[in-house]
């Protein structure tokens, strides 16, 4: 996977690739939430774009768009699995200095998707692997460089809390229970 500037149509757009293990594009992704700097000199995505892999159905939430508990639903809604988060870091002014990781947890745990958080800035050397639950199962911070390895287990059946492991799938519940045409206020300007 890679973050990179590409141009299309005479357009510039930040774009998260994929490639599976034979070196074929499967995920071409261009980043939707651009911050004021960014939407000068850069173009919009429009398209929540998933892949489907060997290791699960993968997205990505490029930088800014993590901000948007709203990206994160969109992919859950195209059943992704996995999401690639590279970023130029994840707390924002004034909040407070693990806010950026607790974001990153609400996030796969709104979305029931892992998340792998890649730090492409300088300053920030992180690398973060969250579970589904929203866990924190690898993570690397500081000035070292590194890598952030983690399992997580991707699919498969989650009781109900507090149930027997027969009860109906928390996951499969969670999502049959989304109410989209009542999401229309979202829409609105």
């Amino acid at each position: 996977a890679a973050a990179a500037y590409t141009v299309r149509r005479g357009k510039i757009y930040n774009t998260g690739l994929l490639a599976d293990d034979q070196g074929r594009l499967v995920l071409r992704y261009e980043k939707i939430h651009l911050p004021f700097d960014e939407k000068e000199v850069v173009a919009f995505g429009k398209d929540y774009a998933v892949a489907d892999t060997r290791l699960g159905r993968i997205g990505f939430a490029i930088c800014y768009d993590i901000q948007y508990p709203e990206h994160m639903a969109c992919l859950a809604t195209k059943g992704v699995q996995i999401v690639l988060h590279p970023s130029g870091g994840y707390t924002g002014p004034g909040e407070p200095q693990d806010m950026g990781q607790q974001r990153l947890r609400i996030r796969a745990s709104d979305s029931n998707a892992a998340l792998v958080y890649a730090c492409f800035s300088p300053d920030l050397r992180e690398s973060a692997v969250i579970a589904p639950n929203g866990e924190v199962k690898a993570c690397v911070a500081g000035s070292d460089v590194g890598f952030a390895v983690g399992q997580v287990t991707i699919g498969g059946k989650q009781p109900v809390p507090g149930t027997k492991p027969e009860a109906p799938d928390w996951v499969a519940l969670r999502r049959a229970h989304r109410r989209p045409e009542t999401y229309r206020p979202l829409t609105r300007r």
